[in-house]
This record gives structure tokens, C-alpha cells and sequence, in this order.
């Protein structure tokens, strides 16, 4: 089932060759907000920005603190996402994110 559903999600890139950036990086989102750590480990493996955000400022490490995923932010963590990056709105943080939501392990993990 993973698998489909990583097939559904890159489905409009068929095609095109999955070099470009701006392409990766919008799957790596949308896959934190709505994947498994699979599809996530494979986007990145392929190229996809840790750090890559949203025109809101939000990052897959802040996708992640916002649905309590602690495993996945462990993993974006490990390919070097910014612990530190700010939304644009409020200027939050994961941790922020994480605490304000009660994700006491995570936000111990973005400490």
C-alpha cells in the first residue's frame, strides 16, 4: 500500500525526469503531512530538500512537529534539517510547534 500511495503522489511528475528541485521538495512536504517514514526515507534518498518550505515558511521538520510524527522528525533531523527554522508568520519554530501541540517527546527530541 505504501508503495501505491507513493506511486498516486508522484503520479503528476510521470514523465518528466525527478531531478528537478522545486519538484522533490513539494512531494517531501506533502509526503511529511500525509506519509509514512517510506516515502519520506525514498524522496530523500532521491534528493528532496530537508529544509525545503512552504510560501508559509513551513519546513517538513515543522509538518512533522505539527502531527506529533517524532520518528519522521528524527529522520529529517538525521538528513540535516534545521532545527531552528522559522515560519513566516510567527516566527515559530518545530519546538514551538511541538510544545504548544503537547508532543512532549518530540519537543524533548528538538531540544
Amino acid at each position: 500500500m505504501n508503495k501505491l500511495f507513493l506511486a498516486l503522489l508522484l503520479l503528476p511528475l510521470q514523465g518528466t525526469a525527478m531531478t528537478n528541485q522545486q519538484d522533490l521538495d513539494s512531494q517531501l512536504l506533502k509526503a511529511v503531512q500525509l506519509g509514512t517514514r517510506e516515502q519520506i526515507e525514498q524522496l530523500l534518498q532521491a534528493g528532496a530538500n530537508p529544509n525545503a518550505v512552504t510560501y508559509r515558511g513551513y519546513t517538513p521538520l515543522h509538518w512533522a512537529a505539527n502531527r506529533g510524527l517524532t520518528d519522521m522528525a528524527q529522520l529529517l533531523l538525521d538528513k540535516g534539517a534545521n532545527v531552528n527554522a522559522t515560519d513566516h508568520r510567527f516566527g515559530y519554530t518545530p519546538l514551538h510547534i511541538a510544545a504548544s501541540s503537547g508532543y512532549t517527546e518530540l519537543a524533548q527530541l528538538l531540544l
